[in-house]
């Protein structure tokens, strides 16, 4: 046994069929339903033939054989076909000349035609040749091994001659052999005659006699005679079966197609299949989808590309009809949104937009406190690129995913950014640590994001646009006028992840105490402060000092109107103001010995 000269190639050739033959109604099904029969006729050499003289040596190959037809087989249409001395033929053109007929070789030079397959040989005085005969739509296509012999009798005589005759429009296969001058002295010993589409559908015949039954379960490879003179084995195909036809292309875009066809009665199912093969059948290595429904989808497709569905109908598990193909372009892709552009953002809310895609009717968004793979049904689906949120979080991070929607339900990929609420700047609560006749002590907790604050001490209640920064909670008040109002404002500047930002301003109201000969204040003195100022809901109240049991709080109007009274059980009491009016109102406190007015905001 020698090696194989001619490497065999990873993938399988297929030539382009000569136009589309949308009046064949039916195509060979699959190769184990063709009808065998056997016939003896007058073996006549060719004459007039083209050569193939590059397989008269031992495991050659001829490639690209016109038959100078389109030739139905299994499912296909083939128009030329490679040639090897080893006594096969490939419709697939494969370059392979192997000796070795095992059913696990077939696969990769299928579909193959298997005349005398073994290790033969074309020695000195055999020629190979090939013609075609005849008129449309009758031709034949007729290829000829004269004077073979094996190769292991390659200096013996010529044993055998064989032709191998393909027919137009019927499909029909025939064997024809004739012994020659040298048969009689030596026989192969491990020849395959038959047909194959692939390694799972073959005809094989379990030997060279007048009347063999081929199998399709059993790959005989040990024929050791010759076939007798004249002796004809033949294959056609079985009763057809229709070809669906009306196809329909539903929805389709850039990723994803529709598509229906009208039914074949009494069909068992179809089989559709789509690729980018310009051809009446698809690719060997494409996905085939059965259905028994007259419709069909497929996804994952590339944008902008021309595509060939394939359908065809089975009506039974053996009888399958021919491919028929309808091609389409599938749209542009649908492109992704740009970054992200924040146009505000605060505590609580946000709004963000990004440029409109030309091609997009819509898109789709989702926001989330976690990173999370988008799913349709929590999207919010909107016409205009812009957004606004409210009631978020403040000091939180939000993912936002977008995409773009285009015709035909088309999606571009989701975009995933995302922005982060800051903490609000929140004015300081003031509180009065000191008070003098001509100094005063103003205090404050820290402000979490604070990094300064500014402060303004003036005579009226109106909030100033400045105040003079500063770096510490508290601020003191020296050179004052005795027995003087004085409404000192504070306020925050911010700065949250690079946001900064100002608060409102704080007022604190006091009255400095009147002159005396020493530092200090009297005993029977009472302090008073409210906070925050401006207020919205509560309004804290702090007094320090000597203050009585019957100590009253009322807030009024600025024109005197009694609104509230709450009675001073301890130094720090809230006011609930909720129910206010924004405006400006007096703080009055009233003991036996002391009265107080301070004012303050209601926003």
């Amino acid at each position: 046994m020698k090696y194989i000269c001619n490497a065999i190639k990873s993938a399988l050739l297929f030539i382009l069929l000569m136009g589309i033959a949308n009046n064949v109604q039916a195509q060979i099904p699959a190769c184990s339903t063709y009808v065998f029969t056997t016939s003896s006729e007058p073996f006549t050499y060719l004459t007039g033939a083209s050569s193939a003289s590059t397989i008269h040596c031992d495991d050659c190959t001829m490639r690209f054989i016109s038959v100078g037809f389109s030739f139905p087989f299994c499912g296909n249409n083939y128009s030329s076909v490679s040639a090897c001395s080893n006594g096969f033929l490939s419709l697939s053109n494969s370059s392979s000349a192997s000796l070795s007929n095992l059913l696990s070789g077939v696969n990769s030079i299928a579909p193959i035609l298997q005349v005398m397959w073994d290790d033969m040989y074309g020695a000195i005085g055999s020629t190979a040749s090939y013609k075609t005969q005849g008129t449309s739509p009758n031709r034949v296509f007729i290829f000829e091994w004269k004077n073979w012999r094996t190769y292991a009798n390659r200096n013996t005589g010529a044993a055998i001659s064989i032709q191998l005759k393909l027919y137009e429009t019927s499909g029909r296969i025939q064997m024809h052999y004739k012994r020659e001058a040298s048969a009689s002295s030596y026989n192969p010993s491990s020849a395959s005659i038959g047909i194959a589409y692939s390694n799972a559908d073959y005809q094989s015949l379990p030997n060279a006699g007048v009347s063999p039954v081929p199998s399709s379960t059993t790959f005989t490879t040990g024929i050791n005679a010759w076939p007798a003179t004249n002796q004809i084995y033949q294959w056609d195909p079985p009763t057809p079966c229709t070809k669906s036809s009306a196809f329909t292309m539903g929805n389709y875009n850039s990723q994803a197609a529709s598509f229906s066809w009208t039914g074949v009665p009494g069909a068992l199912d179809y089989q559709y299949a789509v690729d980018t093969r310009a051809d009446l059948s698809p690719n060997l290595t494409t996905p085939i989808t059965n259905t028994t429904v007259t419709s069909g989808s497929v996804t994952g497709l590339t944008p902008n590309t021309r595509y060939y569905l394939h359908v065809r109908t089975r009506c039974s598990l053996t009888s399958i009809s021919q491919w028929d193909t309808l091609s389409f372009i599938t749209l542009p892709a649908c492109s992704r949104p740009d970054t992200l552009i924040v146009g505000y953002i605060d505590s609580n809310s946000v709004s963000f937009q990004w440029t409109p895609v030309t091609t997009a009717l819509s898109y789709d968004y989702i926001v989330s406190q976690t990173k999370l793979t988008p799913i349709k049904a929590l999207a919010t689906n909107i016409i205009s690129p812009t957004v606004a949120l409210n009631n978020l979080t403040e000091g939180t991070v939000y993912y936002v995913y977008y995409r773009s929607l285009c015709t035909n339900a088309d999606s571009s990929a989701w975009m995933l950014d995302s922005f982060r609420t800051p903490v609000p700047c929140r004015a300081p609560e003031l509180s009065l640590s000191m008070l003098a006749n001509n100094n005063a002590v103003v205090s404050w907790k820290l402000v979490n994001t604070a990094y300064q604050y500014e402060y303004y001490l003036g005579k009226e209640p109106t909030p100033p646009a400045l105040g003079t920064p500063i770096k510490t909670n508290s601020v003191q008040t020296p050179y004052l006028v005795p027995s003087t109002m004085y409404d000192l404002f504070v306020r925050c500047n911010c700065n949250d992840h690079g946001i900064l930002t100002n608060s409102k301003w704080s007022m604190l109201e006091f009255v400095t105490l009147p002159p005396t000969s020493i530092s200090g204040v009297s005993l029977n003195t009472v302090f008073i402060s409210a906070y925050p100022n401006p207020a919205t809901e509560t309004l804290n109240i702090a007094i320090s000092g000597q203050y009585s049991s019957d100590a009253m709080l009322f807030i009024t109007d600025i024109a005197g109107k009694q609104l509230q009274v709450v009675n001073v059980l301890s130094g720090k009491t809230s006011i609930d103001i909720s129910k206010l009016t924004p405006g400006v109102y007096l703080l009055k406190y009233a003991d036996g010995a002391n009265s107080k007015v301070l004012r303050f905001n209601k926003m």
